[in-house]
């Protein structure tokens, strides 16, 4: 038969043991962490992307007052869509594959590099 004792000195090395594991991990994990490099130039997130057609691959991203800037450069996954940036609406949408445009008045239109939908895909 176990007695109280016996059972809280094995619960005591238990968490000992827990302990001796994972203070060390996370000292080594926390000075290990490198948070995501930052694209060089203006930084902007881009979210609320809306689907532009039942079938295709485009979506709109709408920025209030927008207006086209030829040095734009649109990340996913800290790497530069293959574009081309200055697509048409029809390659974006029936081609995709990380095509992307801006619309003066609008935002930006674009395609995920892998097709698939932005709004819930994991890409950042």
């Amino acid at each position: 038969m176990v007695t109280i004792q016996q059972q809280t000195r094995v619960a005591m090395i238990a968490a000992a043991a827990v302990c001796a594991v994972y203070f060390p991990t996370a000292s080594i994990v926390g000075r290990s962490y490198a948070p995501r490099p930052v694209p060089p130039g203006a930084v902007k997130g881009i979210f609320g992307f809306e689907k532009l057609s039942t079938n295709g691959f485009a979506y709109l991203c709408r920025q209030p007052n927008f207006s086209v800037r030829p040095e734009v450069v649109i990340y996913e996954n800290d790497k530069p869509l293959p574009g081309p940036g200055n697509a048409t609406m029809r390659d974006i949408d029936g081609i995709g594959l990380g095509r992307y445009s801006q619309e003066n008045g609008k935002g930006f239109v674009i395609s995920a590099s892998d097709n698939s939908n932005p709004r819930g895909n994991g890409n950042d």
